[in-house]
């Protein structure tokens, strides 16, 4: 009870310190529970963005025929319960009545895209709606180069194609081939008959699967130590940092840059706040000693001020970092990914538990 009146009493007496002192420790702790807090959801949705682009949790590649030994073994290496997608992609001539012109062709088969979908006229749709008949989804760019509308025929190889759509969306187009030529989805059923698979034509060949959760850690690992064939590759999404999403990866790396630097600017305030109270406190240590408490009595005293000081400075910070991060998400949401969601994860509450104190 003494103990709880004297502290009452000097938080009062020296109320300009402690308010300073926690506005230091708010404002060293908003920082850097602003940095982190963005971190984790930059983390989180290049996450998510990676298994979409991706359009699988794992997938293997060749520049050949994926030989019936090879996807069997991928396929066992995987969780029960795992779904699979077969594509073969590659570059050829599309040709119409009046124009004849370099494509990229995705034979895709019908459960393509495992992960997310493409939006065709404005709707999701899956593979399977090329399997019906010839038909083919076309990018939006391939109608003026080829003076084309839906509903007209394409001749691809020895084989026609109505074109019944038009390609709104693709995640996977800033992962795979695509960019140096206008894209055109196809029916997998239907490429043996185009008679372009001859001797000497280059093509790729891909496998997808999707995962129950959760996905394993050493998924790629335990595929590539059964796959030794080096012209397998084996991607998951966390290799698309180092490639479509080298920029994202890059700014996370940036802000936890900031990230310290914040903190280390804002810890210089709180060090010299902190030698002046201890200056403060010697002569009022001194007189309480000679009124008769003990060492460990003032020990315990300075310690509880120092308590509530850090709970209340730290609490204050991570509350002030939540709300300022929600109030600033208007001013840079067209510079976010377009799946962002801002979480508060087990990690933003360690941090301020362990490196706040």
């Amino acid at each position: 009870m003494v103990l709880t009146r004297l502290m009452a009493a000097s938080f009062w007496r020296q109320r300009g310190l402690y308010i300073l002192w926690t506005v230091s420790l708010c404002a060293a702790v908003n920082g850097l529970a602003v940095i982190d807090v963005y971190r984790a959801s930059l983390t989180e949705t290049l996450k998510v963005q990676g298994a979409k682009i991706l359009s699988a949790h794992v997938a293997i590649s060749a520049r050949r025929p994926l030989t019936e030994d090879e996807r069997r073994i991928f396929l066992e290496a995987l969780p029960k319960g795992s779904e699979s997608s077969h594509i073969t992609e590659m570059f050829a001539m599309v040709s119409t009545e009046r124009e004849s012109r370099l494509a990229s062709l995705r034979f895709i088969d019908e459960a393509y895209p495992l992960i997310g979908a493409l939006n065709i006229n404005d709707r999701e749709v899956r593979g399977v709606e090329l399997q019906a008949q010839p038909t083919a989804w076309v990018a939006p760019d391939f109608l003026p180069l080829m003076n084309v509308k839906e509903g007209d025929s394409l001749k691809i190889g020895q084989l026609s194609f109505i074109i019944r759509g038009i390609v709104r969306k693709d995640a996977s187009q800033t992962y795979r081939i695509g960019a140096m030529a206008p894209r055109v989805y196809l029916g997998k059923k239907y490429l043996p008959a185009t008679q372009l698979m001859q001797f000497g034509t280059t093509f790729k060949e891909t496998v997808f699967a999707a995962l129950p959760p959760p996905v394993p850690l050493d998924l790629k690992k335990s595929v590539e130590a059964r796959l030794t064939d080096p012209a397998v590759e084996v991607t998951v999404p966390s290799d698309l940092e180092q490639g479509s999403l080298r920029v994202l990866s890059r700014l996370l790396d940036y802000l936890g840059l900031v990230g310290l630097v914040t903190l280390s600017l804002g810890w210089i305030g709180v060090y010299y706040l902190g030698r002046r109270w201890l200056m403060l406190e010697q002569s009022s240590g001194g007189l309480l000693k000679c009124l008769g408490l003990t060492t460990q009595q003032l020990r315990r005293l300075w310690l509880v001020k120092l308590t509530v000081i850090l709970i209340f400075g730290v609490t204050t910070g991570g509350l002030l970092a939540w709300a300022g991060s929600n109030a600033v998400i208007p001013l840079f949401k067209n510079g976010l990914p377009e799946d962002f969601t801002l979480i508060w994860s087990w990690r933003n509450a360690l941090v301020l538990l362990l490196i706040g104190p």
